[in-house]
């Protein structure tokens, strides 16, 4: 019974969908007052202390408004690939060992997370091709050609932890990437260069800037976006939100990890207030490549991918793998 209960509060509040929610929304509180400052504006400010409860605020008025569906719309798969994507979001965070050990964990995970994150933006293509509207369906285009090209970025890059490691765990990535780097060290710098890309192709996957391409207003109006309102736009921004957070918590997890001289009797939360400081530090260094950058064409960036991101990525698991064979 104990251990029912247990898991429940683990799924439900700590380190589940309550902690997921509130972080996922204040990751994007970070992420506006990062801009803000880098720009030389104000940002949130009003709605709680310096403006943190503005995107909650936002999500609750996103629920009350009027939901329309155009005609011609496909509303069965809208609102399914929404649930869907809203769902995988949240589900791929489980991944996440926010407490020194993650809710789901098992040898392959991370190749799993990486799915689920592929997955989800596949069903963000779905809900704005579900649109009768050229404008969300060229943005539903820009949205998949980008994906395609940085998912095995992302592979790739996520791939040098674990070759580090020898393991495919996340939880076990976490706890090992220290000592493996400590033993290698010279493959602290393939590493985080390979930790500076894969948070750019976390980018492009989310469609952060300068890779907010299927959004582009002054181009598709706001992509796929377009159509979208109500409660549908708050779940897609809570959706976006919580793959932001996903990004940016796996690359703590996988390239920054767990300190191995912790004690081993340290509370969940201690573990979690480590790496939730890596993730906002992570976060900032995404953040700042989105306020120091202007958005690309899809045609440079598709040729900045295959011949410039892609090669190098290759050429970083192929020295990892040459170190851990040598020494």
């Amino acid at each position: 019974m104990n251990t029912t209960i247990d898991l429940l509060f683990k799924i439900l509040i700590f380190p589940g969908v309550l902690f997921i929610g509130l972080l996922s929304l204040i990751i994007e509180w970070l992420e506006r007052k990062c801009v803000a400052y880098m720009q030389s504006r104000v940002g949130p400010t009003y709605t709680g202390p310096q403006g943190i409860l503005q995107p909650l605020a936002d999500f609750i008025k996103l629920l009350s408004k009027e939901d329309i569906t155009p005609r011609g719309a496909d509303e069965f798969m809208v609102d399914l690939s929404l649930v869907l994507a809203v769902s995988l979001a949240t589900f791929n965070l489980f991944f996440i060992p926010f407490t020194g050990q993650a809710i789901i964990c098992f040898e392959g995970d991370l190749l799993v997370s990486i799915l689920l994150a592929s997955i989800t933006a596949a069903l963000i293509f779905i809900l704005g091709w579900s649109y009768a509207s050229p404008f969300t369906r060229v943005g539903a285009l820009r949205l998949v050609m980008q994906v395609i090209g940085f998912d095995i970025v992302l592979i790739l890059t996520a791939l040098i932890p674990a070759i580090e490691t020898g393991t495919l765990s996340i939880t076990s990535i976490s706890k090992g990437i220290w000592s493996a780097l400590g033993s290698r060290p010279i493959s602290i710098i393939p590493h985080y260069i390979a930790m500076v890309i894969f948070i750019i192709g976390a980018l492009a996957e989310i469609e952060g800037d300068p890779f907010d391409i299927p959004e582009a207003k002054q181009e598709v109006v706001a992509g796929y976006l377009t159509e979208v309102s109500g409660r549908k736009l708050a779940l897609l921004h809570l959706a976006r939100d919580m793959m932001l957070f996903r990004a940016f918590a796996l690359a703590s997890a996988i390239f920054v990890g767990i300190p191995p001289k912790l004690p081993m009797l340290l509370s969940e939360a201690v573990y979690a207030i480590i790496l939730l400081i890596e993730t906002i530090l992570v976060a900032t260094l995404g953040f700042s490549i989105k306020a120091s950058t202007s958005r690309l064409r899809i045609q440079d960036l598709l040729d900045i991918f295959w011949r410039k991101v892609l090669p190098l990525s290759l050429l970083l698991v192929l020295v990892v793998c040459m170190v851990r064979v040598i020494i």
